[in-house]
């Protein structure tokens, strides 16, 4: 599930391969879901991340996704219209040549961020996703001993922090 505070939306992506789209409204402790948007995707769903798209007022809806036959990772990201009850405005899809995707992470200050298991990170353009711009994981797999679990941008610093098994976290300036 991704929570997406300034509309609150909750974004659930269930095992079954179809992501749900629901509006919170809160009445005192009271909290109810409207359900008001489904997807569908291909393969099952092991990252996710939502967040306003650079220069647009959508939301940006990055998902990754495996398959138990294919040795690859595909990403799916969804450009979603919040005036428009989140309906789905633009789409891109690819093949990630990664088998164990670990994280997929938007924000607008750096782009989509995708790490896999085997240590490979990859940055891509913020506003066109599917361009690659920054993939340095040769130099990476030696640091990180060849895995990254988790990563992280903080804009104030504007740097990108991830981790892996080997305890130590990185910095990439």
């Amino acid at each position: 599930m991704e929570y997406y505070e300034p509309h609150n939306i909750a974004i659930f992506a269930l095992v079954s391969k179809e992501i749900q789209i629901h509006q919170l409204k809160q009445t005192g402790v009271r909290r109810t879901f409207f359900h008001i948007q489904s997807l569908r995707v291909e393969h099952m769903i092991v990252a996710m991340s939502v967040e306003e798209q650079k220069g647009t007022k959508n939301l940006i809806l990055c998902l990754g996704t495996q398959s138990k036959n294919v040795k690859k990772s595909e990403v799916v990201a969804y450009v979603l219209d919040p005036r428009l009850e989140f309906e789905v405005v633009q789409s891109y899809r690819w093949i990630w040549p990664e088998e164990q995707m670990t994280s997929v992470y938007y924000k607008a200050g750096c782009g989509l961020i995708l790490a896999s298991f085997t240590g490979y990170l990859e940055i891509f353009d913020p506003i066109n996703i599917n361009h690659s711009v920054w993939d340095n994981s040769k130099s990476m797999k030696k640091e990180s001993s060849g895995s990254i679990s988790t990563v992280a941008y903080s804009e104030a610093l504007d740097i990108i922090a991830y981790a892996g098994v080997s305890g130590k976290i990185f910095i990439i300036d």
